[in-house]
């Protein structure tokens, strides 16, 4: 028997959805909020559910998830900071604790995605009394069941709002992908992403329990639309389309800053989905200033000799090179040698000392390779020629290339020198005091070696 089973609501209509919720950068208002440590994190809930324990399977579901997990991945993801469930792992109360896990996990400056696909529904709306049209939409976890007019087992969408809700992470993300038409239809290697229950005619979807401040909501359809999934493609369209995005070269990515955000990862995929399949024209809604990538950039900068060897400090005579991995292949960027700087969110960056390169370009492989010093040449690229003043220096790579200090996207060497916290120094080529302890050491030796070659010649 199922006594355990969770309390059962009637339904009124199905629907499949393939939902991608992501925290980004907004404001998010929770009980007890950890304070930002400066450092942004990334961390995902990644579900696919096509082999369900009761309801009729799906057939791409898992492709969807597994094909988003690779993206994030390729893009920069830490693989321990996303937690993958698919099938028999994604019951309701694993699909919980993954959520509480995030909450236990990321804090106030972090990145948080949560991918779903699998099946929904919608049903007489439940308390609270907040729907328009009275109905509650629902996700089916693995372990959903039906019996008679009823069905256990189920997410609601209020119910995922107040989990989401409590993550200490800035901004939220949400894709989904669902379809409300009647039939269970294949033809073609197609299949409509929907099942043979009544039709009820939704006037807000549950997308729109999320539409909050710090939540960017896409969908793959309008309310009364279908989406699809084929065998063509092996996955969802809509999803097929937002990982094809993040693909090589970055097709979604369409400010040129060698990133794709939600909201251009909507841009890419919508129109290539609906032409694709017509049947589905997706919405978007965004709650947060600004963009929220869901492509990261792990890059790195320093100050190194001509071999490539991390240095801190130069001689006056010495030339400076900078180098530097996981930029864009082939790309030019500026770069800055300033005065020892400090570095705060947003601001313009400072004039370069006169002399120094003003842009470097990477390699095949993201490497920084070369500056307009030099014109071409292998890694690193000299950025200073016998600098010939004494100081303390930071380097700033302006990787969006918009002139301003952007703490999350652009490279910086600034912290490798104790004390004075600067990227690099420019010290004397001989120190004074290293002087004059050489100089004391030859006078002192100059009388023994004089008394020595006396007494030689007795």
């Amino acid at each position: 028997m199922r006594t355990t089973r969770s309390k059962a609501v009637p339904v009124l209509l199905a629907f499949l959805s393939i939902i991608l919720i992501a925290l980004p950068v907004g404001q998010v208002h929770s009980a007890a909020t950890e304070p930002a440590d400066g450092v942004r994190e990334y961390w995902a809930v990644i579900i696919g559910i096509s082999d369900y324990e009761s309801i009729r399977d799906l057939n791409y579901a898992d492709d969807d998830a597994y094909d988003i997990r690779n993206a994030l991945v390729n893009h920069g993801w830490e693989p321990s900071h996303i937690t993958l469930l698919i099938d028999s792992a994604a019951s309701k109360a694993g699909i919980q604790n993954a959520i509480t896990t995030l909450d236990s996990n990321a804090d106030s400056d972090d990145v948080v995605l949560f991918f779903f696909s699998g099946h929904g529904y919608a049903v007489p709306d439940v308390p609270p009394f907040d729907e328009d049209d009275h109905y509650d939409e629902v996700l089916c976890a693995w372990d959903t069941w039906f019996s008679d007019s009823f069905i256990f087992n189920v997410i609601v969408d209020d119910e995922l709002g107040s989990w989401l809700d409590r993550l200490e992470a800035q901004a939220k993300v949400v894709i989904l992908d669902s379809c409300f038409s009647g039939g269970f239809l294949k033809a073609g290697g197609e299949t409509v992403k929907t099942m043979d229950l009544p039709r009820v005619f939704l006037r807000d979807g549950f997308s729109k329990d999320l539409y909050k401040p710090g939540y960017v909501v896409l969908t793959a359809c309008d309310e009364e639309e279908t989406s699809m999934e084929t065998s063509a493609l092996k996955n969802g369209v809509f999803t097929y389309y937002l990982v094809e995005g993040m693909g090589p070269g970055l097709p979604a990515d369409t400010d040129s800053d060698y990133l794709v955000s939600a909201e251009e990862a909507f841009a890419y995929a919508d129109p290539r989905a609906t032409a694709y399949y017509p049947g589905q024209d997706g919405q978007i809604y965004d709650g947060v200033m600004g963009e929220v990538e869901l492509t990261i950039r792990h890059v790195s900068l320093e100050s190194t000799d001509s071999a490539g060897v991390t240095r801190d400090k130069f001689d006056v005579v010495e030339d400076v090179y900078a180098g530097g991995s996981g930029y864009a292949a082939n790309a030019t960027y500026p770069i800055y040698v300033v005065t020892d700087t400090t570095w705060t969110e947003g601001m313009p960056i400072p004039s370069r000392v006169p002399g120094t390169a003003t842009t470097v370009t990477t390699d095949a492989g993201g490497a920084i390779a070369y500056s307009g010093l030099e014109g071409s040449g292998t890694p690193p690229a000299l950025i200073w020629e016998h600098p010939l003043k004494l100081g303390e220096y930071d380097i700033v790579l302006d990787v969006n290339k918009n002139g301003l200090y952007d703490r999350f996207i652009d490279a910086l060497d600034d912290r490798d020198v104790e004390v004075v916290t600067a990227g690099f120094l420019v010290i004397p080529e001989m120190p004074l005091g290293a002087i004059s302890a050489l100089s004391i050491g030859l006078l002192a030796f100059i009388p023994v070696a004089f008394y020595k070659s006396r007494k030689t010649r007795i």
